[in-house]
């Protein structure tokens, strides 16, 4: 079944990306799940998950809706006021040497970044927090398979089933 994402209004620039004009906080949270998922998936023993007879390595899917094809140049550019602060605490890949712990009350964070990301911090904390317990799905002992076949399926819903409607506007 599918979700309705909502529309996004976009300026098509004239180097052939595009600008996002509405639908940057959707777009913002979504690309957080991401990371949050693909931070998960770090923390299993391997990324690996077998279906059917297949292995299929999670990261790779994650990354692949994160980076572009060259997997150098991510697929998002955040709005100025957080990008710094998403780039170096949340988009950056688990293990990678410039990626920085982001902590609840914006510890190791100047003032103003504290006061700029204080609502995007609340939301990635409480989106960990609502995967974890949707992985756990109220058992008592869990089981690192069963939550990759979960991630599995949430990643092919978030491929798969989002309906959007872009805008484009043209300059």
């Amino acid at each position: 079944e599918s979700h309705f994402f909502g529309p996004l209004v976009v300026l098509d620039e004239p180097d052939g990306s595009l600008s996002l004009i509405d639908g940057q906080q959707r777009i913002t949270s979504a690309v957080m799940l991401l990371c949050i998922i693909r931070d998960k998936i770090s923390s299993f023993e391997t990324d690996s998950v077998r279906v059917g007879e297949m292995l299929i390595p999670l990261a790779s899917q994650v990354n692949a809706l994160l980076y572009k094809p060259n997997m150098k140049a991510t697929r998002f550019v955040p709005n100025y006021q957080i990008q710094e602060v998403f780039s170096q605490y949340i988009l950056a890949s688990p293990g990678a040497p410039d990626r920085k712990t982001l902590r609840k009350k914006g510890g190791g964070m100047s003032e103003t970044e504290k006061r700029v990301t204080k609502e995007l911090r609340t939301s990635y904390f409480r989106m960990n927090e609502k995967l974890d317990e949707w992985l756990q799905n109220n058992s008592e002992e869990v089981h690192e398979d069963d939550q990759k076949q979960q991630i599995y399926s949430l990643i092919g819903s978030l491929q798969n089933a989002f309906e959007v409607l872009t805008i484009t506007v043209y300059t």
